[in-house]
């Protein structure tokens, strides 16, 4: 492991946040989150943190066109979580603020969290949904919209920019309008009080930390937003909502007190598309037609409020992709979860 200590150019005291930021394998998408930050307008101090995760960071000389220096860490490979936690002690800001390394923070970012800090002084917990970039290839705007479907999304359609909320949210009771590619968090609640990402998750894990940490002022700020590259490919667009699903079940064994019905919801689909054939009633196909119709509604009205309605088909394919993926996904991770409970793995002697 190697480490690089650097500060904000003329930082004299401590930063108000440090942007932590863990990476593998995906320099061109880093760097265009830094240059994100370089350009954005920043009233107050700041410094950044990279975590290589299992390899080194390089950005060779496009280093230099940037305005801060960030410091590098290098860690062996680990999970995500993993690499939060391990950065953690590694912090000096008041605020710990987590972004992807696939997102980009428009110009203003930094101003907006300042205007609702001074606002709300007293919070502990802030976040704000991701948007589709705007330069976005169809493929990733028509996911973008198929993120905002109640349909496909349920109640975390909020934290990908879909739904009503149009003014901050103060003290959220709840994680699902916060995303971990946009999250500030107090330092203290991690170095002082000692809460931590859990490393068994390698999704989903803000879920979870937010579950713990429920009781305190959480706000969800709509106008905190960050641009987020979309999967474009179904490949990895299914494993990454099938890896949702499949940790959000395992959250309910470990933090039963997180358990949401709604989020059986697509299993319950899943379950039935595949009786279907057995089931001999007249009545037996009138859910699915049902769903269908409700997958249309939900597609032209996000077409419409796009100003896209050419991906209207699209958006229609990927809500049913979506509610597929995740509800084996969930049903896989009740499944394997409650295996290991009656068949515990033997200790090693």
């Amino acid at each position: 492991m190697y480490i690089i200590w650097a500060m904000q150019p003329g930082l004299t005291q401590m930063p108000l946040c440090t942007i932590v930021i863990v990476t593998r394998a995906r320099s061109a998408l880093l760097l265009s989150c830094l240059k994100s930050i370089g350009e954005a307008s920043k009233p107050f101090s700041f410094e950044v943190l990279i975590v290589g995760n299992g390899e080194e960071v390089s950005l060779g000389s496009e280093l230099g066109s940037l305005n801060f220096i960030p410091r590098i860490i290098t860690t062996t490979r680990m999970t995500p979580a993993a690499a939060r936690n391990f950065a953690l002690p590694m912090t000096r800001g008041q605020f710990i603020c987590f972004l992807d390394d696939d997102v980009e923070i428009p110009p203003q970012y930094f101003e907006r969290f300042q205007a609702t800090f001074s606002e709300y002084p007293h919070l502990d917990i802030l976040g704000g949904p991701d948007r589709t970039v705007e330069r976005a290839h169809w493929n990733e705007k028509a996911i973008g919209l198929t993120l905002h479907s109640p349909l496909a999304t349920a109640t975390t359609r909020f934290r990908h920019g879909g739904g009503s909320i149009q003014k901050p949210i103060p003290e959220v009771s709840q994680e699902r309008q916060l995303i971990l590619c946009n999250l500030w968090i107090k330092r203290s609640l991690f170095v002082e009080q000692g809460h931590r990402f859990d490393e068994r998750f390698t999704r989903n894990e803000e879920n979870v930390l937010l579950h713990e940490l429920r009781h305190l002022k959480m706000f969800f700020d709509p106008a905190l937003f960050v641009y987020h590259r979309r999967k474009t490919t179904l490949r990895d667009k299914g494993r990454a909502v099938f890896k949702s699903g499949f940790f959000r079940a395992k959250s309910f064994f470990l933090y039963p007190g997180s358990v949401s019905f709604e989020f059986f919801v697509p299993s319950a689909f899943l379950i039935y598309l595949l009786g279907l054939p057995l089931l001999r009633v007249d009545w037996a196909a009138v859910p699915l037609f049902t769903y269908f119709v409700l997958n249309s509604f939900f597609a032209i009205r996000i077409g419409i409020g796009g100003r896209e309605l050419k991906l209207i088909p699209a958006i229609i394919f990927y809500q049913f992709f979506i509610n597929l993926n995740y509800g084996a996904g969930f049903m896989w991770g009740l499944i394997s979860q409650r295996t290991a409970m009656v068949f515990p793995a033997r200790r090693q002697t």
